[in-house]
């Protein structure tokens, strides 16, 4: 038996694997996991109703590879469709040994719980800040216009550089009319908060390609582009090649890919706005 569930409850679901979950519709689903996802997708759906859901991950691995980042492995993997409409997520990742199973389960890797509950947000010193800005809904869609909204606005904290490759926390605030699915944007979210944290550098090989690529699909000025792209006076993240090149016989096509998975916890909550208009901020600390 590849995983095992926790007792039925209607205010948290826990599960052990002894894989990581791959993408929805990904090649290398199996039998396995779809099994798995549509029996945590059910178990998921029998919470009762809340604004708040707490989510976390843990397993003894200090990081998770690229393509497990932390907002995959519990949402956008099972699929966000199912989380609904929360007006507040919470989720980490804790590294430590697993709890026990209820079950014998040799080899298990992972551990995941979804907990309903109060808002609970953690804190800490302030690496960079965006502050409040205006945006539109179909912003939330777009890791690119996130980016340049965030990368125009975002102000570095008066505090210590951060060290290359330890963990970092982050929180995004959006101010909408409507109710929102926080799980399905999660990812486009910090993809391109994160993102916009990053620079970089005149001697990237595919830097002209990239700008080129954002050009082509935008029509965003290509000197502007091209600083934001470089502008590295609030990038705290420091230099990573993001955006890349996804298709290459596709001229528009582009990867938002930051450095998400050394992300230990994140809050994206929704607050309602009043006057119809729709802000964002950004908080990236420690």
């Amino acid at each position: 038996m590849p995983y095992c569930f926790g007792t039925r409850n209607d205010q948290f679901v826990d599960a052990w694997t002894t894989w990581h979950l791959h993408f929805r519709g990904h090649a290398s689903n199996t039998p396995e996991d779809n099994a798995y996802r549509n029996e945590l997708c059910d178990r998921i759906r029998g919470l009762r109703p809340c604004d708040s859901l707490r989510a976390m991950y843990t397993c003894p691995c200090p990081q998770l590879k690229r393509g497990r980042d932390l907002e995959n492995t519990l949402f956008y993997n099972v699929g966000p469709a199912v989380f609904g409409h929360r007006r507040f997520l919470h989720f980490e990742k804790k590294v430590a040994a697993l709890p026990s199973p209820p079950k014998p389960l040799p080899n298990a890797v992972a551990y995941v719980r979804y907990e309903i509950g109060k808002q609970t947000a953690r804190d800490g010193p302030t690496l960079a800040e965006c502050e409040p800005v205006d945006c539109q809904r179909d912003d939330l869609k777009d890791p690119a216009r996130l980016w340049r909204l965030f990368k125009q606005n975002v102000k570095r904290a008066d505090w210590p550089d951060w060290e290359r490759g330890t963990a970092f926390n982050a929180e995004v605030v959006v101010w909408a009319p409507d109710a929102l699915n926080l799980a399905d944007r999660a990812k486009k979210l910090l993809d391109g908060f994160l993102s916009a944290l990053h620079h970089r550098s005149q001697t990237d090989r595919d830097l002209d390609d990239v700008v080129t690529r954002i050009n082509t699909r935008y029509q965003w000025d290509r000197d502007e582009v091209r600083a934001l792209l470089l502008q590295n006076a609030n990038a705290v993240l420091g230099h990573c090649c993001v955006p890349r090149r996804h298709i290459r016989t596709d001229p528009r096509s582009l990867m938002w890919s930051p450095d998400d998975h050394i992300l230990a916890g994140c809050e994206i909550a929704h607050e309602t706005s009043l006057n119809g208009r729709w802000k964002i901020k950004g908080r990236l600390f420690l």
